[in-house]
Protein backbone atom coordinates (compact mmCIF):
# COMPACT_ATOMS: atom_id res chain seq x y z
CA UNK A 1 0.00 0.00 0.00
CA UNK A 2 1.36 3.16 -1.00
CA UNK A 3 1.54 6.55 1.27
CA UNK A 4 2.65 10.01 1.45
CA UNK A 5 6.09 10.73 2.26
CA UNK A 6 6.81 14.64 3.41
CA UNK A 7 9.64 16.22 3.02
CA UNK A 8 10.44 19.61 4.39
CA UNK A 9 13.01 21.92 2.22
CA UNK A 10 13.16 26.05 2.78
CA UNK A 11 9.83 26.55 4.31
CA UNK A 12 7.73 24.52 1.85
CA UNK A 13 6.84 20.86 2.38
CA UNK A 14 7.33 18.25 -0.80
CA UNK A 15 4.57 15.68 -0.51
CA UNK A 16 5.85 12.19 -2.56
CA UNK A 17 4.30 9.36 -2.68
CA UNK A 18 6.12 6.00 -1.83
CA UNK A 19 5.21 2.23 -1.25
CA UNK A 20 6.59 0.20 1.96
CA UNK A 21 7.57 -2.97 1.36
CA UNK A 22 9.86 -5.81 2.97
CA UNK A 23 13.44 -6.98 1.92
CA UNK A 24 15.29 -10.35 2.17
CA UNK A 25 15.66 -9.68 5.64
CA UNK A 26 12.55 -8.76 6.74
CA UNK A 27 13.27 -4.77 7.01
CA UNK A 28 10.76 -2.30 5.83
CA UNK A 29 11.40 -0.13 3.16
CA UNK A 30 10.29 2.37 0.98
CA UNK A 31 10.00 2.74 -3.10
CA UNK A 32 9.39 6.02 -4.72
CA UNK A 33 6.91 6.16 -7.16
CA UNK A 34 5.46 9.60 -7.92
CA UNK A 35 6.08 13.37 -6.90
CA UNK A 36 2.59 14.93 -6.09
CA UNK A 37 3.58 18.82 -5.33
CA UNK A 38 3.63 20.64 -2.11
CA UNK A 39 1.19 20.92 1.01
CA UNK A 40 -0.11 24.12 1.93
CA UNK A 41 -0.87 25.11 5.20
CA UNK A 42 -3.86 23.15 5.72
CA UNK A 43 -1.76 20.10 5.38
CA UNK A 44 -3.90 19.49 1.56
CA UNK A 45 -1.53 18.41 -1.48
CA UNK A 46 -1.06 21.60 -4.37
CA UNK A 47 -0.03 20.01 -6.97
CA UNK A 48 3.17 22.90 -8.93
CA UNK A 49 1.47 24.36 -11.75
CA UNK A 50 4.91 23.58 -14.14
CA UNK A 51 5.49 19.75 -14.59
CA UNK A 52 7.05 17.89 -12.37
CA UNK A 53 8.83 14.25 -12.36
CA UNK A 54 10.59 12.28 -9.80
CA UNK A 55 14.26 11.82 -11.91
CA UNK A 56 15.87 9.13 -9.63
CA UNK A 57 15.70 8.66 -5.85
CA UNK A 58 19.39 7.75 -4.45
CA UNK A 59 20.30 6.35 -0.82
CA UNK A 60 21.99 9.27 1.19
CA UNK A 61 22.39 8.47 5.17
CA UNK A 62 25.06 6.18 5.28
CA UNK A 63 27.08 6.58 1.92
CA UNK A 64 27.31 9.96 3.29
CA UNK A 65 28.95 8.99 6.58
CA UNK A 66 31.06 5.94 5.30
CA UNK A 67 32.63 8.40 2.57
CA UNK A 68 33.38 10.90 5.05
CA UNK A 69 34.97 8.20 7.46
CA UNK A 70 37.16 6.75 4.30
CA UNK A 71 38.67 10.31 3.64
CA UNK A 72 39.07 10.93 7.50
CA UNK A 73 41.22 7.89 7.61
CA UNK A 74 43.40 9.12 4.60
CA UNK A 75 43.00 5.62 3.01
CA UNK A 76 43.36 6.89 -0.55
CA UNK A 77 46.97 8.91 0.78
CA UNK A 78 48.41 5.00 1.48
CA UNK A 79 48.19 3.61 -1.64
CA UNK A 80 49.83 4.67 -4.71
CA UNK A 81 47.49 3.23 -7.11
CA UNK A 82 43.47 2.60 -7.81
CA UNK A 83 42.85 5.23 -5.10
CA UNK A 84 39.29 6.57 -6.20
CA UNK A 85 38.28 2.83 -7.19
CA UNK A 86 39.26 1.40 -3.54
CA UNK A 87 37.41 4.17 -2.36
CA UNK A 88 34.35 3.33 -4.25
CA UNK A 89 34.59 -0.57 -3.66
CA UNK A 90 34.86 0.26 0.31
CA UNK A 91 31.70 2.45 0.34
CA UNK A 92 29.99 -0.34 -1.59
CA UNK A 93 30.74 -3.09 0.23
CA UNK A 94 29.98 -1.30 3.74
CA UNK A 95 26.52 0.47 1.76
CA UNK A 96 25.59 -2.32 -0.48
CA UNK A 97 27.61 -5.53 0.52
CA UNK A 98 27.33 -8.49 -2.35
CA UNK A 99 28.91 -10.44 -4.77
CA UNK A 100 31.40 -8.50 -6.47
CA UNK A 101 29.75 -9.63 -9.81
CA UNK A 102 26.75 -7.24 -8.82
CA UNK A 103 28.83 -4.33 -7.34
CA UNK A 104 28.52 -2.29 -10.48
CA UNK A 105 24.88 -2.30 -10.29
CA UNK A 106 24.22 -1.66 -7.08
CA UNK A 107 26.26 1.79 -7.65
CA UNK A 108 22.81 3.10 -9.25
CA UNK A 109 21.14 3.36 -6.35
CA UNK A 110 24.13 5.23 -4.45
CA UNK A 111 24.00 9.27 -4.16
CA UNK A 112 26.27 9.95 -7.35
CA UNK A 113 28.66 12.65 -5.25
CA UNK A 114 29.73 9.65 -3.61
CA UNK A 115 31.19 7.42 -5.87
CA UNK A 116 34.65 8.45 -7.15
CA UNK A 117 35.60 6.27 -9.12
CA UNK A 118 34.98 6.78 -13.04
CA UNK A 119 31.76 4.93 -14.08
CA UNK A 120 30.81 2.50 -15.37
CA UNK A 121 32.66 0.29 -12.85
CA UNK A 122 33.66 -2.55 -14.96
CA UNK A 123 34.95 -6.35 -12.79
CA UNK A 124 38.22 -5.76 -14.66
CA UNK A 125 38.95 -2.62 -12.27
CA UNK A 126 37.64 -4.08 -9.28
CA UNK A 127 39.72 -7.38 -10.05
CA UNK A 128 42.88 -4.92 -10.57
CA UNK A 129 42.26 -3.11 -7.20
CA UNK A 130 41.73 -6.22 -5.05
CA UNK A 131 44.91 -7.86 -6.17
CA UNK A 132 47.18 -4.30 -5.45
CA UNK A 133 45.08 -4.59 -2.01
CA UNK A 134 46.73 -8.23 -1.45
CA UNK A 135 49.86 -7.82 -2.77
CA UNK A 136 50.75 -4.70 -0.80
CA UNK A 137 48.71 -5.83 2.44
CA UNK A 138 51.60 -5.37 4.57
CA UNK A 139 52.60 -1.85 3.85
CA UNK A 140 48.37 -0.98 4.14
CA UNK A 141 48.31 -2.26 7.65
CA UNK A 142 51.11 -1.00 9.08
CA UNK A 143 50.39 2.73 7.30
CA UNK A 144 47.17 2.75 8.82
CA UNK A 145 48.55 1.91 12.21
CA UNK A 146 50.88 4.78 11.84
CA UNK A 147 47.93 6.84 11.10
CA UNK A 148 46.03 5.67 14.01
CA UNK A 149 48.33 4.21 16.63
CA UNK A 150 47.18 7.78 18.59
CA UNK A 151 43.84 6.49 19.14
CA UNK A 152 44.75 3.01 19.55
CA UNK A 153 44.97 1.59 23.71
CA UNK A 154 48.61 1.11 24.97
CA UNK A 155 47.77 -1.53 27.45
CA UNK A 156 45.52 -3.96 25.94
CA UNK A 157 45.61 -5.89 22.32
CA UNK A 158 43.00 -8.74 21.81
CA UNK A 159 43.75 -11.63 19.98
CA UNK A 160 41.38 -14.20 18.39
CA UNK A 161 40.80 -16.93 15.76
CA UNK A 162 37.68 -17.69 13.70
CA UNK A 163 37.00 -19.93 10.43
CA UNK A 164 34.95 -19.07 7.42
CA UNK A 165 33.43 -21.37 5.06
CA UNK A 166 34.52 -21.80 1.68
CA UNK A 167 32.67 -23.04 -1.74
CA UNK A 168 35.05 -26.07 -2.97
CA UNK A 169 38.43 -27.23 -2.22
CA UNK A 170 40.59 -25.77 -5.05
CA UNK A 171 42.42 -23.15 -2.77
CA UNK A 172 45.24 -24.76 -0.97
CA UNK A 173 44.35 -23.39 1.78
CA UNK A 174 40.69 -25.15 2.01
CA UNK A 175 40.88 -27.54 4.65
CA UNK A 176 38.63 -29.83 6.62
CA UNK A 177 38.64 -28.47 10.63
CA UNK A 178 36.75 -27.77 13.12
CA UNK A 179 33.40 -25.98 13.26
CA UNK A 180 32.26 -26.15 9.92
CA UNK A 181 33.58 -29.99 8.90
CA UNK A 182 33.75 -28.78 5.65
CA UNK A 183 36.45 -26.64 3.70
CA UNK A 184 37.37 -23.63 5.08
CA UNK A 185 39.73 -21.17 6.26
CA UNK A 186 40.89 -20.08 9.85
CA UNK A 187 41.58 -15.59 10.14
CA UNK A 188 43.21 -14.61 12.91
CA UNK A 189 42.12 -11.03 13.87
CA UNK A 190 44.17 -8.68 16.33
CA UNK A 191 42.41 -5.43 17.58
CA UNK A 192 43.54 -2.93 19.80
CA UNK A 193 41.77 -2.52 23.24
CA UNK A 194 40.26 0.54 23.25
CA UNK A 195 37.94 0.82 20.02
CA UNK A 196 38.43 -2.57 18.89
CA UNK A 197 40.16 -1.10 15.53
CA UNK A 198 41.43 -3.85 13.60
CA UNK A 199 45.74 -3.46 13.37
CA UNK A 200 46.68 -6.84 11.14
CA UNK A 201 44.95 -10.17 10.31
CA UNK A 202 46.46 -13.56 9.34
CA UNK A 203 44.96 -16.64 7.35
CA UNK A 204 46.09 -20.09 7.90
CA UNK A 205 44.51 -23.17 6.44
CA UNK A 206 41.43 -24.41 7.88
CA UNK A 207 43.09 -27.57 10.26
CA UNK A 208 46.01 -25.24 11.47
CA UNK A 209 46.21 -25.47 14.86
CA UNK A 210 44.46 -22.14 16.66
CA UNK A 211 47.82 -22.52 19.52
CA UNK A 212 50.49 -22.40 17.19
CA UNK A 213 48.97 -19.33 15.62
CA UNK A 214 49.64 -17.07 18.60
CA UNK A 215 53.52 -17.30 18.64
CA UNK A 216 52.77 -16.18 14.44
CA UNK A 217 50.82 -13.11 15.80
CA UNK A 218 53.29 -12.22 18.46
CA UNK A 219 56.10 -11.89 16.35
CA UNK A 220 54.19 -10.13 14.20
CA UNK A 221 53.20 -7.51 16.78
CA UNK A 222 56.96 -6.76 17.10
CA UNK A 223 56.92 -5.21 13.45
CA UNK A 224 54.61 -2.87 14.90
CA UNK A 225 56.71 -1.65 18.11
CA UNK A 226 54.08 -3.58 20.44
CA UNK A 227 55.70 -5.47 22.98
CA UNK A 228 54.84 -4.03 25.81
CA UNK A 229 51.20 -4.19 25.54
CA UNK A 230 49.11 -7.15 26.93
CA UNK A 231 47.81 -9.94 25.09
CA UNK A 232 44.34 -10.84 25.96
CA UNK A 233 42.78 -14.00 24.31
CA UNK A 234 40.69 -17.34 24.65
CA UNK A 235 41.17 -21.23 25.93
CA UNK A 236 41.19 -22.32 22.49
CA UNK A 237 44.23 -21.20 21.89
CA UNK A 238 46.03 -20.91 25.29
CA UNK A 239 48.30 -23.76 27.04
CA UNK A 240 50.95 -23.28 29.06
CA UNK A 241 54.04 -23.86 26.28
CA UNK A 242 52.36 -20.80 24.27
CA UNK A 243 52.11 -18.25 26.95
CA UNK A 244 55.54 -19.10 27.70
CA UNK A 245 56.42 -18.12 24.33
CA UNK A 246 54.12 -15.26 24.23
CA UNK A 247 55.89 -14.03 27.63
CA UNK A 248 59.31 -14.68 26.34
CA UNK A 249 58.33 -12.03 23.57
CA UNK A 250 57.67 -9.50 26.39
CA UNK A 251 53.92 -9.44 26.41
CA UNK A 252 51.66 -9.90 29.59
CA UNK A 253 49.32 -12.02 28.90
CA UNK A 254 45.56 -12.57 30.28
CA UNK A 255 43.93 -15.81 28.90
CA UNK A 256 41.13 -18.22 29.95
CA UNK A 257 42.75 -21.54 30.36
CA UNK A 258 41.51 -25.46 29.44
CA UNK A 259 39.90 -26.57 32.41
CA UNK A 260 41.93 -30.14 32.36
CA UNK A 261 41.94 -32.68 35.28
CA UNK A 262 44.87 -30.86 37.31
CA UNK A 263 43.02 -27.41 36.81
CA UNK A 264 39.66 -28.98 38.00
CA UNK A 265 41.64 -30.12 41.31
CA UNK A 266 42.41 -26.56 41.97
CA UNK A 267 39.05 -25.42 40.60
CA UNK A 268 37.08 -27.30 43.16
CA UNK A 269 39.81 -26.94 46.33
CA UNK A 270 39.29 -22.82 45.75
CA UNK A 271 35.95 -22.38 44.28
CA UNK A 272 34.44 -19.22 45.80
CA UNK A 273 30.46 -17.88 46.56
CA UNK A 274 31.65 -15.53 49.09
CA UNK A 275 30.24 -11.86 48.85
CA UNK A 276 33.87 -10.63 49.32
CA UNK A 277 34.87 -11.97 45.88
CA UNK A 278 31.94 -10.24 44.21
CA UNK A 279 33.28 -8.29 40.96
CA UNK A 280 30.75 -6.60 39.29
CA UNK A 281 30.47 -6.73 35.43
CA UNK A 282 28.41 -5.84 32.73
CA UNK A 283 24.88 -7.06 33.18
CA UNK A 284 26.64 -10.21 35.75
CA UNK A 285 28.49 -10.53 39.19
CA UNK A 286 30.87 -13.03 39.19
CA UNK A 287 32.92 -15.02 42.21
CA UNK A 288 36.58 -14.61 41.63
CA UNK A 289 39.16 -16.06 43.58
CA UNK A 290 43.14 -15.15 43.31
CA UNK A 291 45.44 -17.73 43.41
CA UNK A 292 48.99 -16.70 43.53
CA UNK A 293 51.49 -18.52 41.21
CA UNK A 294 55.41 -18.75 41.06
CA UNK A 295 54.70 -16.98 37.81
CA UNK A 296 51.37 -14.92 37.33
CA UNK A 297 48.12 -15.86 39.06
CA UNK A 298 45.05 -17.46 38.95
CA UNK A 299 41.47 -16.05 38.95
CA UNK A 300 38.57 -19.10 39.97
CA UNK A 301 35.67 -17.33 38.45
CA UNK A 302 32.15 -18.82 39.29
CA UNK A 303 29.36 -17.23 37.85
CA UNK A 304 25.76 -18.47 39.66
CA UNK A 305 23.02 -17.72 36.76
CA UNK A 306 25.12 -18.67 33.86
CA UNK A 307 25.52 -22.51 36.11
CA UNK A 308 21.94 -22.42 36.11
CA UNK A 309 21.56 -21.48 32.57
CA UNK A 310 23.72 -24.44 31.20
CA UNK A 311 22.48 -27.00 33.61
CA UNK A 312 19.45 -26.50 32.22
CA UNK A 313 20.04 -26.22 28.62
CA UNK A 314 21.98 -29.63 28.91
CA UNK A 315 19.26 -31.10 30.39
CA UNK A 316 16.88 -29.71 27.53
CA UNK A 317 19.43 -31.00 25.11
CA UNK A 318 19.86 -34.21 26.48
CA UNK A 319 16.02 -35.27 26.65
CA UNK A 320 16.09 -34.16 22.95
CA UNK A 321 19.09 -36.73 22.24
CA UNK A 322 16.38 -39.10 23.71
CA UNK A 323 13.76 -38.34 21.41
CA UNK A 324 15.97 -38.45 18.51
CA UNK A 325 17.50 -41.48 19.09
CA UNK A 326 14.08 -42.81 19.61
CA UNK A 327 13.45 -42.07 16.07
CA UNK A 328 16.61 -43.32 15.06
CA UNK A 329 18.27 -39.81 14.15
CA UNK A 330 21.76 -38.75 15.02
CA UNK A 331 22.50 -37.15 17.76
CA UNK A 332 25.61 -34.83 19.08
CA UNK A 333 28.77 -36.49 20.36
CA UNK A 334 29.11 -34.23 23.04
CA UNK A 335 25.66 -35.42 24.11
CA UNK A 336 25.94 -39.42 23.72
CA UNK A 337 28.14 -40.00 27.78
CA UNK A 338 24.91 -38.67 28.83
CA UNK A 339 22.84 -41.44 27.30
CA UNK A 340 22.19 -45.20 28.75
CA UNK A 341 20.79 -48.14 26.45
CA UNK A 342 18.31 -50.31 28.46
CA UNK A 343 17.42 -53.03 26.44
CA UNK A 344 15.53 -50.81 23.39
CA UNK A 345 15.02 -48.31 25.81
CA UNK A 346 17.39 -44.68 25.90
CA UNK A 347 17.55 -43.35 29.41
CA UNK A 348 19.67 -40.59 31.09
CA UNK A 349 22.92 -41.15 32.84
CA UNK A 350 22.35 -38.90 35.95
CA UNK A 351 25.88 -39.74 37.31
CA UNK A 352 27.96 -38.46 34.05
CA UNK A 353 25.37 -35.57 34.01
CA UNK A 354 25.71 -34.73 37.64
CA UNK A 355 29.94 -34.73 37.11
CA UNK A 356 29.57 -32.21 34.46
CA UNK A 357 27.71 -30.33 36.48
CA UNK A 358 30.56 -29.35 38.64
CA UNK A 359 31.90 -27.09 36.35
CA UNK A 360 28.90 -25.20 35.19
CA UNK A 361 29.14 -21.54 35.49
CA UNK A 362 33.53 -21.97 36.55
CA UNK A 363 36.29 -20.74 34.37
CA UNK A 364 40.02 -20.27 34.89
CA UNK A 365 41.60 -16.97 34.08
CA UNK A 366 45.19 -16.65 33.88
CA UNK A 367 46.96 -13.29 34.27
CA UNK A 368 51.06 -12.81 34.33
CA UNK A 369 50.83 -9.48 36.47
CA UNK A 370 50.46 -10.74 39.96
CA UNK A 371 50.15 -7.06 40.83
CA UNK A 372 47.17 -6.50 38.67
CA UNK A 373 43.94 -6.32 41.07
CA UNK A 374 41.55 -9.10 39.88
CA UNK A 375 39.23 -6.92 39.38
CA UNK A 376 41.10 -4.85 36.76
CA UNK A 377 42.19 -8.55 34.68
CA UNK A 378 38.11 -10.18 34.70
CA UNK A 379 37.08 -7.13 33.48
CA UNK A 380 39.95 -6.65 30.66
CA UNK A 381 39.36 -10.57 29.93
CA UNK A 382 35.73 -9.88 29.34
CA UNK A 383 35.69 -6.84 26.74
CA UNK A 384 37.14 -9.14 24.85
CA UNK A 385 33.71 -10.19 23.54
CA UNK A 386 35.06 -6.72 21.26
CA UNK A 387 36.89 -9.28 18.84
CA UNK A 388 33.80 -11.87 18.82
CA UNK A 389 31.47 -8.57 17.93
CA UNK A 390 34.36 -7.87 15.32
CA UNK A 391 33.92 -11.66 14.01
CA UNK A 392 30.36 -11.10 13.39
CA UNK A 393 30.50 -8.00 11.64
CA UNK A 394 32.55 -9.28 9.28
CA UNK A 395 30.81 -12.36 8.67
CA UNK A 396 27.20 -10.79 8.58
CA UNK A 397 27.14 -7.37 7.90
CA UNK A 398 29.78 -7.25 5.60
CA UNK A 399 28.84 -10.68 4.25
CA UNK A 400 32.23 -12.75 4.53
CA UNK A 401 30.61 -16.20 5.13
CA UNK A 402 30.39 -18.12 3.18
CA UNK A 403 33.72 -17.05 0.74
CA UNK A 404 32.79 -18.17 -2.71
CA UNK A 405 36.45 -17.33 -3.92
CA UNK A 406 38.34 -20.38 -5.20
CA UNK A 407 41.93 -19.13 -5.41
CA UNK A 408 44.00 -18.19 -2.62
CA UNK A 409 45.33 -14.85 -4.01
CA UNK A 410 41.41 -14.05 -4.49
CA UNK A 411 40.89 -14.72 -1.00
CA UNK A 412 43.65 -13.03 0.21
CA UNK A 413 42.50 -10.01 -1.60
CA UNK A 414 39.02 -10.14 -0.45
CA UNK A 415 39.50 -10.56 3.42
CA UNK A 416 41.70 -7.49 3.03
CA UNK A 417 39.19 -5.70 1.61
CA UNK A 418 36.82 -7.03 4.57
CA UNK A 419 39.52 -5.67 6.99
CA UNK A 420 39.80 -1.94 6.07
CA UNK A 421 35.94 -2.38 5.97
CA UNK A 422 35.76 -3.21 9.06
CA UNK A 423 38.64 -0.69 9.96
CA UNK A 424 35.81 1.90 8.49
CA UNK A 425 32.75 0.11 10.07
CA UNK A 426 34.65 0.59 13.72
CA UNK A 427 36.06 4.53 13.10
CA UNK A 428 32.09 5.43 12.49
CA UNK A 429 31.60 3.33 15.77
CA UNK A 430 34.46 5.34 17.69
CA UNK A 431 33.21 8.68 16.47
CA UNK A 432 29.80 8.58 17.61
CA UNK A 433 30.92 6.59 21.36
CA UNK A 434 32.79 9.69 21.58
CA UNK A 435 29.51 11.94 21.34
CA UNK A 436 28.40 9.51 23.91
CA UNK A 437 25.68 7.98 21.15
CA UNK A 438 26.43 3.85 21.57
CA UNK A 439 25.74 2.17 18.17
CA UNK A 440 26.99 -0.71 16.57
CA UNK A 441 27.52 -0.64 12.77
CA UNK A 442 24.77 -2.70 11.83
CA UNK A 443 22.26 -0.44 14.27
CA UNK A 444 23.68 2.75 12.01
CA UNK A 445 22.70 1.13 9.02
CA UNK A 446 19.43 0.33 9.80
CA UNK A 447 18.91 4.14 11.16
CA UNK A 448 20.02 5.66 8.37
CA UNK A 449 18.19 3.06 5.82
CA UNK A 450 15.47 5.18 4.49
CA UNK A 451 17.67 8.83 4.39
CA UNK A 452 17.13 9.46 0.62
CA UNK A 453 18.16 12.37 -1.66
CA UNK A 454 15.76 12.61 -4.73
CA UNK A 455 16.22 14.10 -8.44
CA UNK A 456 13.26 16.25 -8.80
CA UNK A 457 12.58 17.94 -12.30
CA UNK A 458 10.66 21.06 -11.52
CA UNK A 459 9.55 23.15 -15.22
CA UNK A 460 13.49 23.22 -16.72
CA UNK A 461 14.82 22.98 -13.31
CA UNK A 462 16.62 19.88 -11.71
CA UNK A 463 16.48 20.04 -8.07
CA UNK A 464 18.06 17.87 -5.30
CA UNK A 465 16.27 17.08 -1.79
CA UNK A 466 17.38 15.46 1.15
CA UNK A 467 14.37 13.44 2.91
CA UNK A 468 13.03 14.46 6.23
CA UNK A 469 15.03 13.00 9.19
CA UNK A 470 14.35 12.53 12.73
CA UNK A 471 16.32 14.06 15.49
CA UNK A 472 18.09 10.81 15.93
CA UNK A 473 19.47 10.21 11.97
CA UNK A 474 20.13 14.48 12.38
CA UNK A 475 22.73 13.77 15.70
CA UNK A 476 24.39 11.05 13.70
CA UNK A 477 24.52 12.98 10.44
CA UNK A 478 26.24 15.77 12.72
CA UNK A 479 28.78 13.93 14.28
CA UNK A 480 30.61 13.49 10.82
CA UNK A 481 29.27 17.07 9.18
CA UNK A 482 26.79 15.90 6.46
CA UNK A 483 24.15 18.69 5.90
CA UNK A 484 20.89 17.20 5.82
CA UNK A 485 19.24 18.89 2.42
CA UNK A 486 20.66 19.60 -0.64
CA UNK A 487 19.63 21.59 -3.67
Amino acid sequence: MSFIKKIKKKGKTYAIEVEGYRDKDGKVKHKYLRYLGTLDENGKVKSSQKAITVDKVFRFGLPAIVSKTIEQLKLKDMIEKYKEDLDTILLMHLCAPSSISKMGHQIENIDPDFIKAELPFNRKRIDATLDFLEEHKEVIEQNVYENLKEKYSNETLFYDITSIALNGYRSTLAKIGYPEFSPQINIGLCIEGKYGFPIFHEIFSGNFPQKKTLFQIAEKLKVFGRTNAVLIFDAGIADVKTIADVEDLGFGVISRMPMHEGLKKIVLENLSSSVKDIVKLSGSKVYVKEIQKEKGKLLICFNEKLKVSIKEHRYDEVIEAIEKKKKGKPIKDGLKKYLLKNGKEWKIDYDKLEEAEKYDGIYVIYCSDTSMPKEKAVKAYFERDRIEKGFQTMKNVLNVKPLRFQLDKKIRAFVMLCHLAYLVATYIEAELKDKELNYSFDKIKELLENVYTVKIHHGDKLLKRTSSMTEEQKKIMDVFGCCHNQG
